[in-house]
């Protein structure tokens, strides 16, 4: 009788469009999150006065601009958060807790913590507090590095660039570069070779703004009109970068989004992160309808 009723469960129809729908549900549930999260980015730019996505902001601020619906929301008020003292973002990075990591130009106090221009410092927006992430005084062998760039990969390392270069964990290192740090080791290794990408002319170019998709593709911004995988683009666009096959694609085009008002070399895009993995409604919804189905199931095995 067992055996009977387990080959006809395997041929019933209803157990396979089931199976099929709960499969279906991940796969838009978690491609919808990872679609939504590719799609958007805080950015912070070096201008004041900024309108992206009908939000008006300063260099001290961060918002979250969506790509597909060009609508932004103002993420952290600078204003607010550091007090009087006027503070250029120039590095940010958005940890999967909901903190914020974070330099500034020319250093500052956030939360309580003061941190000069070549740290990093992690900012809770719950409890309102700062702590030093990344002491630059000590880690930096070359002096005056300005730091311009982070991204904090999945196993803890660092991958930053600075405004003049610098040594960092034994690994030296242009303003064009990315130094991948581990904190554990204390050892640097070279990420990305601007010097070897880049193509035309490079005098002064800098990277001033990364992200690292989970795929290895490389956000990037820099100071001045760069070309890098066969794109040319200037310093208030995004581009995407596909290390492995060498070829980039524009993400966000500055000229056209943020208007004629955004065209000197000083309101350029400064920091880029992803945002934290939204919808939590969405895995919620799929996660109901895969009990819903698993229900349904039980009742027609029952």
């Amino acid at each position: 009788m067992n055996f009977l009723k387990s080959r006809r469960n395997k041929n019933n129809p209803i157990q396979h469009f089931s199976l099929g729908l709960t499969a279906l549900v991940l796969l838009l549930t978690f491609g919808w999150v990872s679609m939504a999260s590719a799609a958007k980015f805080v950015l912070s730019t070096r201008a004041n006065n900024v309108t992206l996505g009908g939000v008006t902001f300063n260099d001290e601020d961060l918002v979250i601009y969506d790509t597909v619906t060009n609508t932004a929301n103002l993420l952290f008020d600078g204003s607010i958060n550091f007090g009087a003292s006027n503070r250029d973002i120039n590095a940010v990075h958005f940890l999967p807790n909901g903190n914020l990591v974070l330099s500034t130009i020319n250093g500052g106090t956030l939360g309580g913590q003061a941190f000069a221009d070549e740290d990093l410092v992690e900012y809770n927006p719950t409890t309102n507090m700062g702590s030093l992430f990344f002491d630059g005084s000590a880690k930096f062998t070359a002096g005056g590095a300005d730091l311009n760039a982070i991204h904090v990969l999945s196993n803890g390392n660092l991958v930053l660039s600075t405004t003049n270069g610098g040594t960092l964990g034994g690994q030296a290192f242009a303003d064009e570069d990315l130094v991948e740090y581990n904190p554990t080791t204390n050892m640097g290794s070279l990420f990305f070779d601007g010097n070897a990408v880049f193509t035309g002319a490079t005098t002064g170019l800098g990277v001033d703004a990364v992200l690292i998709r989970s795929n290895g593709n490389i956000v990037l911004s820099t100071n001045q009109t760069a070309t890098l995988g066969g794109v040319t683009f200037q310093f208030n666009d995004l581009v995407e970068y596909n290390p492995n096959t060498n070829m980039a694609t524009l993400v966000l085009d500055g000229k056209t989004l943020f208007g004629p008002s955004f065209a000197d070399d000083f309101a350029n895009i400064s920091a880029v992160s992803a945002p934290i993995p939204e919808p939590s409604t969405m895995l919620l919804l799929g996660s109901g309808l895969v009990g819903l189905i698993g229900y349904r199931m039980r009742k027609v095995q029952a």
